[in-house]
C-alpha cells in the first residue's frame, strides 16, 4: 500500500473527495521509511484543513438560508395580515 496508499491520497485531496479521502484514512497505515511518514502527515493536515474550510463554507450557507427562510415566513406572515384588512 505504501506509495500507492500516498499516491491515491494526492488524488483524493486533488479532487477534494471527502469520502475517498475517509475511506483511505480507514485503512491501516504502514511505511518504508520516515520521508514517508511525513509526507503521509502532511497529506492529512492539508485533509484536515480542507474538511474544516468546507465546514465553514457549509455552516455559512446554512445560516444564510435559515436567514433567508425567516425571511420568506416573515414575508407570509405580513401577507396575510394585509390581506385581512
Amino acid at each position: 500500500m505504501k506509495r500507492q496508499w500516498l499516491e491515491e491520497f494526492k488524488i483524493a485531496i486533488v479532487n477534494e473527495q471527502f469520502e475517498e479521502i475517509e475511506t483511505l484514512l480507514r485503512q491501516p497505515l504502514s511505511f518504508d521509511n520516515i520521508d514517508q511518514m511525513i509526507e503521509a502527515s502532511a497529506l492529512i493536515q492539508t485533509a484536515l484543513d480542507m474538511v474544516q474550510k468546507e465546514r465553514n463554507k457549509t455552516q455559512k450557507l446554512l445560516q444564510a438560508t435559515k436567514q433567508q427562510l425567516s425571511f420568506l415566513e416573515n414575508s407570509n406572515d405580513q401577507t396575510t395580515l394585509n390581506l385581512s384588512l
